[in-house]
């Protein structure tokens, strides 16, 4: 059996599957595709993206056994699109000003190495478990250090601030001591950009985030002892709660 039904499918559909003649095995997803026809144009294949890492991961203890089933089901249903999507001013904010952050990162970049590169990229699709991706803001390249991602940041609150002084307000994404300014390791943030490095296999990741009176910019690298650890979850949650939703829709009429 390929790779990708391995890994997508749990074990009892899996045995069966492979005894299915060839030619019989595409009638196997019909239903996935029946019953959400009107999702096709969205990442299909890829429900499992950045954004959805640091919820998904707070759902399972240690032993993977998931804390409560109704914010599973819950988490299901936003990633497959059943729930209106979260729209408040400060995400409204950040889409709007994306394009003002590039530019800044852009220009400061540029200044500092050789033949730099950015590119606008869409989803990457692990090319090792199909059911997860991750989307960049944008893909970078050095002649001195290779290709690698960017994601780009704006803050919402205390846009007055520098990055040090930010880093030194409680609750946000930066943190400061008696060292280097850093991207705190257990926020959402720093979650997402480990998905993103995992999934795509990029050497380093920038993170720059704005304010409107400056900016800050770490250099990150893959953290695989902590990707590992992500792995078994993601793989749970899609067999256990996503598959099973994609064959019977039964969250599609409770959400809409």
């Amino acid at each position: 059996m390929p790779r990708f039904f391995k890994d997508i499918l749990p074990s009892p559909f899996s045995c069966w599957f492979s005894r299915l003649p060839i030619f019989l095995r595409p009638f196997f997803f019909l239903p996935i595709f029946w019953g959400h026809f009107s999702l096709l144009p969205k990442p299909f294949l890829s429900p499992l993206t950045a954004t959805k890492l640091p919820p998904l991961i707070r759902k399972y203890d240690d032993k993977l056994e998931v804390r409560n089933h109704e914010s599973a089901k819950s988490l299901v249903a936003d990633i497959l699109h059943y729930k209106t999507p979260v729209s408040t001013k400060a995400i409204r904010s950040g889409i709007v000003n994306e394009p003002i952050v590039r530019a800044q990162y852009r220009r400061i970049i540029r200044s500092d190495h050789s033949n730099f590169r950015l590119e606008e990229t869409g989803l990457v699709v692990s090319t090792e478990i199909a059911y997860i991706g991750a989307s960049p803001d944008a893909l970078v390249r050095f002649d001195c250090c290779g290709e690698g991602l960017a994601e780009f940041k704006t803050t919402w609150t205390h846009t007055e601030k520098n990055s040090k002084e930010f880093a030194e307000i409680s609750g946000t994404c930066l943190k400061v001591n008696e060292g280097p300014i850093k991207l705190v390791r257990n926020h959402m943030y720093y979650y997402e950009t480990q998905m993103l490095l995992g999934v795509s296999k990029k050497s380093y990741f920038d993170f720059f985030l704005m304010t409107s009176v400056g900016h800050y910019c770490e250099w990150i690298r893959l953290d695989e002892d902590l990707w590992q650890s992500c792995l078994p979850k993601l793989k749970v949650f899609f067999t256990e709660y996503i598959l099973p939703v994609l064959f019977t829709c039964d969250l599609k009429t409770e959400f809409q």
